[in-house]
């Protein structure tokens, strides 16, 4: 069995290994980056429509606490 202190260096060698290669070719640049944009505006896009759909189960949830809490409070001892 290895050592963690043998699988950290191989994990840093590895990443090293990574980063000079994407120091090579200019791959996030040209092809990664406009997709990760547009999927980002996609998920921001997603995020906004569904805040307010969201928002009458909210409200929902809001009021069945506060009858819950009055029933509770109000029933005898």
């Amino acid at each position: 069995m290895s050592s963690s202190n043998e699988n950290g260096g191989n994990i840093g060698e590895t990443a090293k290994a990574v980063a000079e290669l994407t120091k090579s070719f200019p791959i996030y640049q040209d092809a990664i980056q406009p997709a990760a944009k547009e999927i980002g505006k996609s998920l921001h896009l997603v995020a906004r429509a569904v805040t307010p759909a969201l928002a009458p189960a909210e409200g929902l949830c809001i009021s069945v606490c506060i009858v819950l809490f009055d029933l509770y409070s109000s029933s005898p001892r």
